[in-house]
Formats: C-alpha cells, structure tokens, sequence
C-alpha cells in the first residue's frame, strides 16, 4: 500500500490532531500523484550535491507542473550516502518506509509551500507502547520562491501578517516569528565555508575552498526556509490549548519538540524536491507511466474497501548509449547504481538539460578514476 492510502485511513482517527490528516488527504486528492522510482529518487538526491552555482542557475528555470503535486517515494535509499557519524539515532528516528511531499504552488509554479509525511515500518522507541500512528504528517513543512532573486524571507514575512489575525493561533504565530528571525540572518563566507565542511546531507565540503560556490550557497538559502505547513494550522491551535496550560509545556514544546525533532525531520527534504521539479522541467529527464487500478479497485469495491486513488511512476529516460549497453547485457540496473560518472544538470539558454550517469570507458573492465581536490 502506498503512503498517501495510509494517510487516507488516518482521517478523522485519533492521531488527526486538529485535522491535519484531515487537510493533508483533501489536498493529496485534488494533487497531480506521482510515485519516483528508486533511479529516480536516487538521481535526485545525487543531484542535491551538484555544485551550488549549477542549482542555482537551474531554480529559475523550474516551475511545478500542476498546482498541487504529491511525490511519493521508498524510504531509506539515501541513509547510505549519508557521512559516517552523521545519521540520527535510529531507535528515534528509524528510516521511513515510505516517504512523500506535498508541493501546493502559485500560479507561478515557483512560489509555495511544502508538506512532508511518511510512515515507518515499525513504531520509534519514542512511541513503543502507544496506539501512536506508524503515519506522520509533519507540522513544519516549507516555504520556497525559486524565482530569480527572490527572497523567501520577504514572502513568510508576509504570510505572517496574512495567517495569523486571532490570538487562538498564537502559538503557531509564535513558531512561525522564531523560524523567520532564526532564517533571516544570511551566513558570512567563513561560515559557509565552515557549513559546506561539515553538512551531512551535502557533498559540497569539495566546492567549500570556492569563493563563487559559497557565494551561490548564501543564494540558494534565500529560496527556502522552514515554516508551519497550511495543513498544520489546527493541530497548532490544539497546541495552543494544551501549552497554554503550563510555561514548561510551552517551553518544552518550542525547544525540545521544534528544534530537536520537527527542524531534523525535514532537513534535506526541500532540496530533494526542489531537484524533483527541476528534472520535471528538465527536456530529456524523466518519463511518467499511468498506473491501472481498475481491476484492483472493483475487487476493493466488492469488499466494501476504500479506492485507492490513481497516480503515475515516474522513471529516468536511460540515454542511448545506456539502452545500447543494457540490451547487450554489459550494464545491470545494479551497475547503473553504482555509476562512476554521477548525474547532473546542465544549463542551456533553451533549458536545463540532465546528463544520465555513465562509465566512463569500457564498462566491461574495471575502472581506476582518478581522484582530486578542489582549491
């Protein structure tokens, strides 16, 4: 079962605090519904840790397709790229199942919001014991603006003045205010050189000696930041109630609960999706497959089941050299995995264009590539 039938099932149960199961189902039906195939997910996350002056020249360039877009994809297939000593403690944070984002737009496609759900396997040790769901939507999602010069601080500025109007919103108004002032001070070079150094998600500790890579870094900050999901906005208003009952509920929960649990939850994931829309926009990147459920939802209507809603599987568009090797048999979808040459943008006047992975040479005979530091 896919995530976004799982989350249909949590509506109105006892985990859809202040209908944000409720919310987040209303909008995943009305979303265009794409599942990424492993080559594709994996292609975008490598595409995370593209050059930064590469990303940020592709961001003006991508646009959502539709309105509303929920992508959904197998957990787990990154946390072996993740750095050694770097991942969170998994009996806390364990690798999801499932994952999935809700991207809801403009009519710009480039402005918006994110909303990020999954579901584990197993309950965390946190929930071990409770009728906790194995479903999670999280309540802080992201605010993003790929146009060219934006300023994502200027927009949740503004949505600050436009979402909060009652004082029984104060806690999310709360929220939101600290990830504005938190987001809003821009790193200076030494710090960038220094994050680029040690960031887990990235690989940009090669490009962290390049003034111009840091520079761009410091741009591609001010397109996205952390900020309360629309959906979350009862849920906050729940939150209000039972804080407002104690100091030290309030402070527990805007210390401990936001900056320790919810920030880490959706660290990575923004970028993950914003490379997701930029090989949507991409002329030779991805191809879309309809999924038939019809045979499956009329056994479903017989027992009196709940529908599962259609969507399509999207798959990276193998180049020809690639078709060519996997039809002689000299390249497996496993050697494809392990490429040599990692996938990445290029940018033209007439769009962005996506370079598969490749070997480089004879791809029946092992490969030495050399290696080399960037100053």
């Amino acid at each position: 079962m896919r995530l976004s039938d799982h989350l249909m099932l949590e509506c109105s149960g006892a985990d859809d605090i202040g209908g944000i199961f409720t919310s987040m189902c209303a909008a995943i039906r009305e979303a265009e519904r794409f599942e990424l195939s492993d080559d594709v997910a994996r292609a975008a996350y490598n595409l995370t840790k593209s050059k930064p002056t590469t990303l940020l020249s592709a961001l003006p360039m991508s646009r959502a397709p539709f309105r509303k877009i929920w992508l959904e994809w197998r957990g787990g297939l990154t946390s072996d790229m993740v750095r050694p000593g770097h991942r969170r403690d998994p009996s806390f944070a364990p690798d999801p199942l499932k994952q999935g984002c809700l991207i809801e737009t403009d009519e710009s496609g480039q402005r918006g919001t994110m909303t990020f759900a999954w579901i584990h396997r197993e309950k965390p040790a946190m929930f071990a014991g409770t009728s906790h769901s194995l479903a999670n939507v999280a309540p802080l999602g992201t605010i993003f603006n790929l146009q060219e010069g934006a300023n994502v601080r200027d927009d949740a500025k503004s949505a600050l003045l436009r979402r909060w109007s009652t004082e029984k919103d104060a806690t999310a108004a709360v929220l939101d205010s600290i990830l504005h002032v938190r987001y809003a001070r821009e790193m200076s070079d030494e710090e960038t050189r220094q994050w680029m150094e040690t960031k887990v998600f990235k690989d940009w500790h090669r490009f962290a000696g390049l003034q111009s890579e840091r520079a761009a870094l410091r741009q591609l900050g001010r397109h996205e930041m952390p900020f309360v999901s629309p959906h979350a906005l009862g849920f906050f208003r729940w939150c209000a109630d039972a804080a407002m009952r104690s100091e030290k509920m309030l402070q527990t929960f805007l210390s401990d609960v936001v900056g320790q649990s919810w920030e880490p939850d959706i660290e990575g994931e923004a970028p993950f999706a914003e490379t997701i829309i930029a090989m949507m926009n991409s002329r030779n990147a991805i191809e879309h497959r309809p999924v038939d459920l019809s045979g499956l939802n009329k056994a479903r209507a017989k027992r009196g089941r709940p529908m599962f809603l259609p969507y399509r599987t999207t798959h990276l568009r193998l180049s020809q050299a690639q078709t060519r090797a996997f039809r002689a048999g000299l390249l497996t979808r496993e050697d494809a995995g392990r490429h040599r040459v990692r996938g990445h943008f290029k940018i033209r006047k007439t769009g962005i264009y996506w370079w598969s992975p490749f070997f480089r040479g004879d791809p029946t005979k092992p490969l030495e590539r050399q290696e080399y530091n960037v100053v």
